[in-house]
């Protein structure tokens, strides 16, 4: 197979230029991500995608301080790990054992930034550049820039992710002040942590990483079904999955697509998160919980909550899953309540101009068999209303309106029996 990557065009940045550009004798190019870039395109060769044994090759093990090395639990991609994390990096982190998730490091650390990216580097095969800055601690500003690149045995499933890092922490008024422009970490004694530019590859989509992510989906769903996995702590991972895969389904919209064809399941435009959940439990799966997950994910999308976060953020939420999506629909119901003033006003007017309905010696005509219905009325003063309308209403929500007045007539006849037996006490 023909490789299709190539070198990326970076611009040196701001008031770095001619250091920034400038090459050893032996021709190395000093930026970080781009000497990395390079390092990895010639191990790649004419392959899509190096073969992991290039990770410790002479060039790219040089760049091991500022590096480090991510893996896939049983070629899961959502359950990312970190298998090296170089000595500089480490020493701006804190240590990072081997085999540590990406959501068990520090969070507003340098490496709990990654779960931004490192889903898109799966996705298209091809290098994936960033840069981007946080505060940490509070007064300071550290600014980053990276490259995450892929690494594969057999050209069509990414096994291994080797990203390089560089990085300046600044006070927070000068970073507001001035662009990013990363070098080596005031923190960190690493030869190597010299100034970077971003890097980024071509965009190759397929589904590649959207099978695998969409497997695990529903191993895990499955765990979820059987009776001795019913537990908080399954449901929260199976959702945790799903989120991450809509995120991935998002950077691959034709393979997706593709995906709801063969399930014969339509794409819901004001509903997205419905037929990932669909694709994953099952269009068998009951309904009603199907809603329910939509409304909670629908949430965490609201918050904007990283993909390696959302397992805990369920489960830390007041509430937890029932709470998400009361406060989902909370939110959904305070939207349509900003949008309807006009609407509303519009509404009063045409029912002010409404002639009252006709009520004669039978009282008011309402043609049908149903035994009760709703009346719309309108206030004519402080103690008088007349009827204007019969509200249409389905069979389930008339039994509720029914259901909810009986029991208040029934409280209300209650206090004043009680009101009754009281005041013949006192007497």
């Amino acid at each position: 197979m023909s490789k299709t990557t190539s070198a990326p065009d970076v611009p040196a940045p701001e008031g770095q230029g001619d250091a920034v550009s400038e090459r050893s004798a032996e021709g190395v190019e000093r930026r970080l991500t781009l000497r990395a870039y390079h390092l990895w395109e010639e191990a790649a060769g004419e392959r899509v995608m190096p073969a992991p044994a290039a990770i410790s090759g002479s060039g790219l093990a040089a760049l091991r301080d500022n590096a480090f090395v991510i893996g896939f639990a049983d070629g899961d991609y959502l359950e990312a790990r970190f298998l090296e994390v170089g000595a500089a990096i480490a020493a701006e982190t804190g240590p990072v054992a081997p085999d540590t998730p990406i959501r068990d490091v520090p969070q507003n650390s340098l490496l709990s930034r990654l779960a931004d990216y490192y889903l898109q580097a799966i996705a298209h095969k091809a290098p994936v550049g960033f840069e981007a800055e946080f505060e940490h601690p509070p007064g300071e500003t550290v600014l980053y820039r990276g490259i995450l690149l892929p690494f594969a045995e057999e050209e069509d499933v990414v096994e291994r992710l080797l990203g390089v890092l560089s990085w300046k922490v600044v006070p927070a008024e000068a970073a507001a002040a001035a662009p990013p422009a990363p070098e080596k970490s005031s923190r960190t004694t690493s030869p190597a942590a010299t100034e970077a530019t971003p890097a980024a590859g071509p965009s190759i989509a397929d589904d590649i990483g959207l099978q695998g992510a969409l497997a695990a989906c529903r191993t895990a769903a499955e765990r979820l079904k059987s009776q001795e996995a019913r537990s908080h702590e399954a449901l929260y991972t199976a959702l945790a999955k799903a989120y991450a895969f809509f995120l991935l389904s998002e950077l691959q919209p034709a393979p997706y697509a593709a995906l709801l064809r063969q399930a014969e399941i339509r794409a819901q435009e004001r509903a997205p998160l419905t037929p990932v959940l669909k694709l994953i439990f099952g269009r068998d799966y009951p309904k009603a919980r199907l809603t329910e997950y939509a409304a909670a994910l629908a949430h965490v999308r609201r918050r904007k909550v990283r993909a390696d976060e959302v397992r805990d953020f369920i489960s830390g939420f007041e509430g937890g899953l029932k709470g998400l999506v009361a406060a989902e629909r909370a939110a959904r119901r305070a939207e349509r309540g900003a949008r309807s003033p006009d609407r509303l006003a519009a509404a009063r007017r045409r029912l002010d101009s409404t002639p009252r309905l006709p009520i004669d010696r039978h009282g008011i005509t309402a043609p049908g068999e149903e035994p009760y219905v709703l009346l719309l009325a309108r206030r004519t003063d402080a103690e008088h209303v007349e009827p204007v309308a019969i509200v249409e209403s389905k069979e389930a929500k008339l039994v509720g309106t029914l259901h909810r007045t009986a029991m208040r007539l029934e409280r209300n006849a209650r206090k004043a029996r009680q009101r009754r037996k009281r005041k013949k006490e006192s007497a």
